[in-house]
């Protein structure tokens, strides 16, 4: 679906998706969750990509409604953008290809602004949370990630969702879902077709675009905003000369194996800039950092708890992203003090 036509306000836009789509007249939507970093506005947007090399035109509609178009490496893209409350929901059409003009235009300019990140578990606790709107939610694929390889498992049974069967699943191929498509059952019918990912996307194909937007957008939004937020305050800090750490903590019920500790150190070294990992007491204590922003940390690993510290240079983004990373390959353990984001 190409976004051609011109809107002057969000309920112009909506409205016309929620009758293209009950015509049967569009393909699919994608609505990418994009946070900014705290004081970033959507006006700044523009002179920052150029600053960065890229190419970004943004048209003010509405006080919460922009046209944006932006090209990257010759590839452009037009697409219209919603402020809602500390979050930018982007809408684009067309293939998966403009996914990843999206994908790009978004990490070239992290950590100004930064793919909501959910980790897997929450991602599918939204889902279950409206299970009850609807008579069934049947999950159609799932997309499995295993050790950075991602496995697409096509369900030639398509199942009704359940969280217990797909952690299942996940717990049988070491592996956790990054995407499941769905559909929405109501009244006997397909009410929805839609695929949710936890990486801050959603794509809408067939059904009632307006109930899909405030059932799954808006909650899947409202979530982001949460975690983003609980974030912001675990930044290091100096408040009158001191300084101030809020460390994250993961709790789990029995001594953590030092297998497990083995196998996150090195997940951990695959994907973050490793420095120094010792063994002893505490049981781990890693150095490392964020190759895309320099944001840096130490972790600490107890009989049953781990502490990551942000360093000096940690952004709310890097950091959250960290801690989603931390929470889906650690399954049996639930962060003290913080979101519930623990095993269900």
């Amino acid at each position: 679906m190409l976004l051609n036509e011109e809107f002057e306000n969000k309920s112009q836009f909506l409205s016309y998706l929620e009758e293209a789509y009950k015509n049967k007249e569009v393909s699919s939507l994608h609505c990418s969750i994009i946070i900014p970093k705290a004081g970033f506005s959507i006006e700044e947007l523009e002179r920052a990509s150029y600053t960065r090399g890229l190419k970004c035109r943004i048209e003010k509609k509405d006080s919460d409604f922009y046209k944006v178009e932006f090209e990257i490496r010759t590839r452009g893209l037009l697409g219209y953008l919603i402020d809602f409350k500390n979050c930018w929901l982007f809408f684009n059409g067309g293939s998966r290809q403009n996914l990843s003009v999206v994908e790009s235009f978004v990490n070239h300019l992290f950590p100004l602004i930064s793919y909501s990140c959910l980790p897997s578990k929450m991602m599918m606790q939204l889902i279950e949370e409206n299970k009850d709107r609807y008579e069934n939610i049947i999950v159609n694929e799932g997309i499995l990630c295993k050790k950075g390889e991602t496995i697409r498992d096509w369900k030639i049974d398509p199942i009704n969702y359940s969280i217990s069967i797909l952690e299942r699943e996940a717990k049988k191929q070491d592996a956790k879902w990054t995407g499941l498509s769905l559909t929405y059952m109501l009244n006997g019918k397909e009410h929805i077709k839609a695929r949710v990912y936890e990486k801050g996307l959603l794509t809408f194909y067939s059904g009632s675009f307006l109930d899909f937007y405030e059932s799954m957008i808006l909650t899947y939004s409202n979530k982001s905003i949460e975690y983003g937020e609980f974030f912001k305050d675990k930044e290091r800090k100096s408040v009158n000369g001191e300084i101030r750490i809020n460390p994250i903590k993961y709790k789990f019920k029995k001594e953590i194996p030092l297998d497990e500790l083995n196998k996150i150190k090195n997940k951990i070294l695959k994907r973050y800039i490793g420095g120094v990992t010792s063994f002893g007491n505490p049981l781990l204590m890693m150095q490392f950092s964020d190759v895309n922003d320099g944001s840096s940390y130490d972790l600490y690993a107890y009989h049953d708890t781990i502490e990551v510290v942000p360093l000096d240079k940690a952004s709310s983004a890097s950091f959250s992203k960290l801690a989603s990373f931390i929470s889906d390959n650690l399954p049996l353990a639930e962060m003290v003090g913080g979101l519930n984001i623990g095993h269900t």
